[in-house]
C-alpha cells in the first residue's frame, strides 16, 4: 500500500504537539504500528527528502537524515563585527552592510538582507530585451526613456514615468505585424497576442474568429452533434472538445479509432484485400470494373482513387446490406467535394464529368458502427457521346499543346470539345517583328476562341474570319485557348498560320533621308505605308515638283490621310507632316501641318515663283512601334493653285499676306 507523502516546500510538524495524554497514547501506539509496517515492507521508508527538516536543520543527501549544518549563524550566532545573513545563512562583515551606505559598481543593494549584492554586468553581456538599456555605472538592464510610444520597440509602450513599458492600446500600433492588442475591460493597457489564421491556431474548444476587426480566438457554442464543432473536434456533453483519439494508437488493445468521433471502437474485423487503405494517402487505385467481397470496418473509412481525364463521364455504384449504412462521398485532386450520395438505400450511386485530367478520391464511411459488406461497380464513359482529339491532354495552359512556329507555314486542325473540356496550345519564342494569322471555324455559335499574348492581352478573333497580326510587338509565348461556353460538345477547325517579320520598306529605293528623297508629282494621290523600324516608325521624305507656268504666285495645298480600319483593336500611329525649303543647300522648316477633326493633316502656304527654292516634306510618328494588326497606311497627295491671270494690273495694293 501507499502512504500520503507531506510536500517537500512545507516544514515538518513537532511530533505529538498540542495533544492531550490520551491522544499522546494514541499517537504512541499508532507510532509503533507504524513503525512496523515500515520496517514489514508495506509502504516505503520516508525520509527527509519528503518531510523536510525542522528550522536550523538541513537534509543531509546521503544519510537522508537532519543535520545541524556547520556554518548556520541564525544557531551559532556570528563573530564580533559580522552579521548572520539570514538569506544565505553566512556571516558576513558589518561593513557590507548597505543600510547606511551606496553599494559600489556593479553592486545593488538587497533591502531584505540589507547587504551589497553583485549583479549580472550588462556592459558585457548586453541587455536581453531591446526595450532596455544598459546602466554602465550599475552594470544593470534599466528601461528606455520615450518620449511617444512610437519610440519604444513592438510590445511596449511609453508609460507615465518617462519609460517603455511592456503592454499596447487599443490602436494595436505598438504590436508587431501579425499580433493584435488584447485588453480586458477597463484595463488601459493590453498584451500583443498573435492573431490566429486557422482553427488549429485556437486551444481546443474555441474557434478563429473576426472580433473588432481582429482575429482571434472565441469559445464555441453549445453542440449538438459533432458537425457543430471543428474538424478535429467532438461534442462531448454538449461542448466541443478534444476526441479521445486521433488515430488507432490511441486506442487500447486492439480497438481502433473512429475518426469521426474520434470514439475507439472494437476492432474484430476482417480486412479485404485493399486494406491498408483508411486514409486519402492509402487510396487503393479503381479501374472500370465491378469489386465484389469488400468490407468496412467499424470506425475506419476506405479510401479508392479514380484517375479520369477531361470530359470522362464517371459513375459509381455502392451496394451494401440492407441492415449497414454506407455514406459516398467524391473529392478532386485538390481535396474539394465533387458528389455526395447519404441516402439510406442498399444501392446508392456517384455520377461526375470530369473537367480536367486528375485523380479523384472517392471516401466510404459506415455509419453504423459494424462491419459491413458491399461491393463497388465503376464505369468509365457508359453513355459517352464525344471522343477526344489527337491532342489531349492539353486542358490547361500547362498542357499546351506546342504548334510549328515555321514561317508560312499553315496548320489546319481538326478539333473537338467535349462539355466543358477547354484547348490549349502554345506558339513557342515568337518573336516581336512576326506576325500571326488565326482562325475558329466551323464551330458551335456558343464556341469562343482566344489569343493570348505575352504582354497580358486577351483577343478574341470573330468566328471564321482571319484574325491577322502584322507584327506581334511582343516577343514570348502566344496561346491559343478554344472552350464552350454551355458545355456543349462539338468539333471545330483551327487554322494557325506565322508570319515572317514584316518587310514593308523597297530596299531599291529607301526615303529615310532628305538625300534619298522620292519625288512625289503634283496633283496625283499616292498611297504608302508607314514602316516599323528597331528604335521606331521609318521616317520618309517627299521631293515636291516646283509650280509650272510663268514667273508668278502660287499657293501650295498638300492634304495627308490616314487609312481608317473597321477594326476597334487596330491602332493607326499618329503622324506628323513637315513642309521644308532647301536654302543654301540647308533644309528650312517653312511649317508644320495642324491636324483636323478628321484624323487628316492639311498645309497651305504660298509662294513667289521669282525665290522659290527646293522643297520637301517630312512624314514621322512619334509612337512607339507596337502591335500592328494591318500595315498602317496613308494618302499623300498636293496640287499647286496659280493665278487666275499671270498679266493681271497693278492695283497699287499691296498683295494678300502669305500663311508664312
Amino acid at each position: 500500500m501507499n502512504a500520503a507523502r507531506t510536500p517537500k516546500n512545507l516544514p515538518a510538524p513537532a511530533p505529538f504537539a498540542g495533544l492531550s495524554l490520551r491522544e499522546h497514547l494514541g499517537a504512541f501506539f499508532c507510532a509503533l504500528f507504524f513503525l512496523f509496517l515500515t520496517t514489514a515492507g508495506c509502504i516505503p521508508e520516508i525520509t527527509c527528502l519528503d518531510i523536510g527538516c525542522p528550522a536550523g536543520q538541513t537534509c543531509n543527501t546521503t544519510t537522508l537524515t537532519c543535520e545541524i549544518p556547520l556554518r548556520d549563524c541564525m544557531i551559532t550566532g556570528c563573530p564580533a563585527g559580522q552579521r548572520c545573513d539570514e538569506q544565505q545563512n553566512i556571516c558576513r562583515p558589518d561593513a557590507v552592510s548597505c543600510r547606511n551606505q551606496s553599494c559600489g559598481h556593479y553592486q545593488t543593494c538587497n533591502t531584505q538582507t540589507g547587504f551589497c549584492e553583485t549583479t549580472a554586468d550588462c556592459t558585457t553581456s548586453g541587455c536581453a530585451s531591446n526595450a532596455e538599456t544598459c546602466d554602465t555605472i550599475s552594470g544593470l538592464c534599466v528601461a528606455l526613456s520615450c518620449s511617444s510610444d512610437a519610440t519604444c520597440p513592438g510590445g511596449f509602450v511609453c508609460g507615465d514615468t518617462g519609460r517603455c513599458i511592456a503592454g499596447c492600446r487599443l490602436d494595436g500600433r505598438s504590436c508587431a505585424q501579425g499580433q493584435y492588442c488584447r485588453i480586458h475591460t477597463g484595463d488601459s493597457l493590453g498584451q500583443c497576442v498573435p492573431q490566429c489564421i486557422h482553427d488549429t491556431d485556437c486551444p481546443f474548444g474555441q474557434r478563429c474568429e473576426l472580433h473588432n476587426d481582429r482575429a482571434t480566438c472565441q469559445l464555441e457554442a453549445a453542440c449538438e452533434h459533432s458537425d457543430n464543432c471543428r474538424d478535429d473536434e467532438i461534442c462531448l456533453d454538449s461542448l466541443c472538445t478534444q476526441p479521445p483519439c486521433a488515430s488507432d494508437s490511441d486506442c487500447p488493445g486492439t480497438q481502433t479509432c473512429n475518426r469521426s468521433t474520434g470514439i475507439c471502437l472494437d476492432a474484430a474485423c476482417d480486412e479485404d484485400i485493399f486494406a491498408p487503405n483508411h486514409a486519402p494517402n492509402q487510396s487503393a487505385l479503381l479501374a472500370p470494373g465491378n469489386y465484389t467481397r469488400l468490407t468496412l470496418c467499424p470506425g475506419r473509412d476506405d479510401w479508392f482513387s479514380i484517375d479520369v481525364r477531361s470530359s470522362d463521364a464517371v459513375r459509381l455504384r455502392i451496394n451494401h446490406a440492407g441492415d449497414s449504412d454506407i455514406d459516398a462521398y467524391l473529392f478532386d485532386a485538390d481535396g474539394r467535394l465533387l458528389a455526395a450520395n447519404q441516402r439510406l438505400n442498399p444501392a446508392i450511386y456517384l455520377d461526375h464529368v470530369a473537367t480536367r485530367a486528375q485523380t479523384l478520391r472517392l471516401q466510404l464511411v459506415s455509419t453504423s458502427y459494424q462491419t459491413t459488406s458491399y461491393s463497388v461497380y465503376l464505369t468509365l464513359n457508359e453513355d459517352r457521346f464525344c471522343s477526344d482529339d489527337d491532342f489531349e491532354e492539353n486542358d490547361s495552359i500547362h498542357q499546351a499543346t506546342r504548334l510549328p512556329t515555321t514561317p508560312n507555314l499553315i496548320s489546319e486542325l481538326p478539333l473537338r470539345i467535349c462539355g466543358y473540356d477547354e484547348d490549349w496550345f502554345v506558339l513557342p519564342d515568337l518573336s516581336a517583328n512576326q506576325g500571326l494569322r488565326v482562325r475558329f471555324r466551323n464551330a458551335p455559335g456558343d464556341f469562343v476562341g482566344h489569343l493570348l499574348t505575352p504582354d497580358g492581352a486577351v483577343i478574341q478573333p470573330p468566328l471564321d474570319q482571319d484574325l491577322q497580326l502584322t507584327r506581334l510587338g511582343s516577343a514570348g509565348d502566344y496561346h491559343l485557348h478554344a472552350r464552350s461556353l454551355t458545355g456543349q460538345s462539338a468539333t471545330y477547325r483551327m487554322l494557325v498560320e506565322v508570319l515572317p517579320p514584316w518587310q514593308c520598306t523597297p530596299e531599291s529605293h529607301p526615303n529615310t533621308t532628305r538625300a534619298t528623297a522620292s519625288l512625289l508629282p503634283a496633283s496625283t494621290t499616292q498611297p504608302l505605308t508607314l514602316c516599323p523600324t528597331d528604335t521606331g516608325w521609318n521616317i520618309s521624305w517627299f521631293a515636291l515638283e516646283p509650280p509650272s507656268g510663268p514667273s508668278a504666285d502660287a499657293t501650295l495645298h498638300l492634304e495627308l490621310h490616314p487609312e481608317r480600319h473597321e477594326s476597334a483593336s487596330t491602332h493607326t500611329p499618329a503622324l506628323h507632316l513637315t513642309l521644308f525649303e532647301l536654302i543654301d543647300d540647308s533644309p528650312t522648316v517653312l511649317r508644320t501641318a495642324v491636324p483636323q477633326a478628321d484624323g487628316s493633316l492639311r498645309l497651305q502656304t504660298r509662294f513667289t515663283n521669282d525665290a522659290a527654292h527646293p522643297l520637301y516634306i517630312r512624314v514621322s510618328s512619334p509612337d512607339p512601334v507596337g502591335r500592328a494588326f494591318t500595315p498602317p497606311g496613308y494618302q499623300l497627295s498636293y496640287t499647286w493653285e496659280l493665278p487666275e491671270s499671270p498679266n493681271r494690273e497693278d492695283d497699287g495694293e499691296d498683295p494678300p499676306p502669305t500663311d508664312n
